[in-house]
């Protein structure tokens, strides 16, 4: 998913190496080991080599989204659009979501705000479970609807500002004030790209090693009386197959206690 910066000059190391590869990349593989030539394109679905194993010079073994199996032999630095039509064709799954819009009812085609918590939503369950893609634009159906209904409803306010970037702007400031939490901006990148001439916005979140959290206004009556009191809760979302998940205090701790802790002190994986 979020790769460092200086990623491109480990990346044959990195196709041999499990620590620097992850469930969500974009990659090239072989289906033979010693073959580095008719390379497919595609998202790591699983990765199949043995936890225990670092190293391969044939390169890691991966399933990628669409169920083909072979060896790692490149982390690609971006999903090209071919590769998003893969992904996109594979459907969802525990690691890749789909949204027909941002804040638009498709049904109705009326602005509909609150459909704004459902991506943030997907990306803090994302970051707490194993990471993945999420794909706005895109519906139920696979089918690329791109972003136009978004767009109607997007006032340009500076002359050299574009729809395509005023959208990204708003995505990217909506997410970061409900996780509240600027450390996580290195978790997720949002781009728009372009599918079948359409746009759609690509999100990719990487696994969190600090439970991430989700900001909801909420409204309840005050103990001995009837006024209203506004508040603000947090959410823990994580990920189960291709569903969100929201679990209570007692049921989050035991998840990330159960999937982030190691045994000698409860100190982070």
């Amino acid at each position: 998913m979020i790769k460092n910066s200086s990623m491109g000059q480990y990346e044959a190391w990195a196709a041999c190496h499990r620590e620097y590869l992850s469930e969500g990349m974009p990659v090239s593989i072989s289906t033979k080991k010693d073959v580095d030539t008719d390379l497919i394109d595609g998202v790591v679905e699983k990765i199949l080599t043995p936890v225990e194993t670092t190293y391969s010079k044939y390169g890691i073994y991966v399933r990628i989204t669409d169920g083909t199996r072979g060896y790692v032999k490149k982390i690609m630095q971006d999903l090209n659009e071919q590769t998003l039509k893969s992904l996109i064709l594979s459907g969802e799954s525990s690691q890749v979501e789909f949204k027909e819009t941002f804040k638009v009812a498709a049904t109705t085609k009326n602005e509909l705000p609150c459909l704004r918590d459902e991506i943030v939503k997907e990306i803090a369950a994302f970051m707490n479970t194993k990471g993945g893609t999420l794909i706005i634009g895109v519906n139920d159906r696979q089918e690329v609807v791109g972003l136009d209904l978004d767009y109607e409803f997007i006032r340009l306010k500076r002359e050299k500002q574009t729809k395509k970037t005023k959208f990204e702007e708003e995505v990217r400031n909506y997410v970061r004030k409900k996780l509240n939490d600027d450390t996580l901006e290195t978790k997720y990148e949002i781009t728009i790209k372009s599918v079948d001439s359409k746009d759609v916005c690509v999100i990719e979140v990487s696994p969190s090693s600090v439970p991430v959290f989700v900001d909801q206004d909420i409204i309840y009556k005050k103990c001995l009386g009837n006024n209203q009191v506004t508040d603000v809760r947090q959410n823990f979302f994580v990920r189960t197959g291709p569903q969100v998940q929201n679990l209570d205090a007692r049921k989050g701790f035991g998840f990330w206690k159960s999937h982030h802790y190691v045994e000698n002190g409860g100190i982070l994986q």
